[in-house]
């Protein structure tokens, strides 16, 4: 995906528009993105605790009740962005939307709802992880679940949805010969942003992660050392403030591009974007 457009900006606690954000009395508009079993017959996968590739059987709910297919979805996100356009001018909207994601579902589903977000002007977003199939014996049993941790995820009100955006310049992959090849002298305006891979083998169960398309990482310690590097090279090459961009496949576990959000929050990364969906992008 190196046109794809940039989406969501995850903003730590001190970076932000909290300050000259606007007040709007609305709730946040809840939306849960959740297993379902397709009839008597159990989810091989999604039973093992793996990523479920089956579209039918995952579902959005709003506000905790209704079942909702992709268009009622999508006009109840354009009618809650209504409600908070009288706050700001143009296309901005101060509506906050919260999502619950299964770990397990497939990042497309997080991915298409949040650019639903972005096309209404709805900025304010937060998510957090609820394993469904825990709620769901917690209601059984009639005990609590622990609580959640909500993670802002907020759109870039400056930019937003970009079909324009320039290309990324990538250093080159390894060649096979074991050799690490060294990223080519470019002019300093190729280092447009740092960029994340995330891919999901089903077979396998697998989650690999690439940095500007040179190394596969599994080691979170070394996932962000490369980052910082590729950061400071960024830099040095003229950005001012590159952003660290997730690209997930859209079979990805949403869990693994949480964890990477989570790691950037950490690591204090001031500003972390996602790639847009791109047409048809689902497993």
């Amino acid at each position: 995906m190196k046109h794809a457009a940039l989406v969501l900006t995850l903003l730590s606690a001190s970076v932000g528009f909290a300050e000259d954000a606007g007040k709007t009395d609305e709730p946040a508009l809840t939306i849960d993105i959740c297993h379902v079993e397709d009839g008597d017959k159990p989810c091989e996968a999604y039973a093992k605790d793996n990523v479920c590739g089956a579209e039918k059987h995952w579902h959005w709910e709003i506000e905790g009740k209704d079942v909702a297919p992709e268009e009622k979805v999508r006009a109840r996100i354009r009618n809650h962005s209504d409600l908070g356009k009288a706050v700001l001018a143009d296309r901005i909207s101060e509506g906050s939307v919260v999502f619950r994601v299964d770990p397990n579902s497939p990042w497309w589903l997080a991915q298409i709802t949040m650019n639903w977000c972005a096309e209404a002007g709805i900025y304010r977003i937060e998510w957090c992880r609820v394993p469904f199939r825990e709620r769901k014996a917690a209601a059984a049993e009639g005990r609590a679940l622990p609580a959640l941790t909500m993670v802002k995820v907020w759109l870039p009100k400056d930019s937003g949805i970009d079909p324009d955006a320039p290309p990324i310049y990538f250093p080159p992959d390894d060649e096979g010969d074991g050799k690490k090849e060294e990223p080519k002298d470019e002019p300093s305006d190729a280092w447009i942003d740092v960029r994340v891979f995330i891919k999901y083998d089903a077979a396998s169960d697998a989650v690999s992660r690439k940095v500007a398309g040179r190394e596969v990482l599994a080691d979170d310690d070394l996932l962000i050392e490369t980052l910082k590097a590729v950061v400071e090279k960024a830099k040095k090459g003229g950005r001012k403030n590159p952003a660290v961009i997730v690209d997930a496949a859209p079979e990805t576990p949403f869990k693994a591009v949480a964890h990477l959000t989570d790691l950037c929050r950490g690591h204090k990364f001031d500003k972390v974007e996602f790639a847009a969906p791109m047409p048809g992008a689902r497993k």
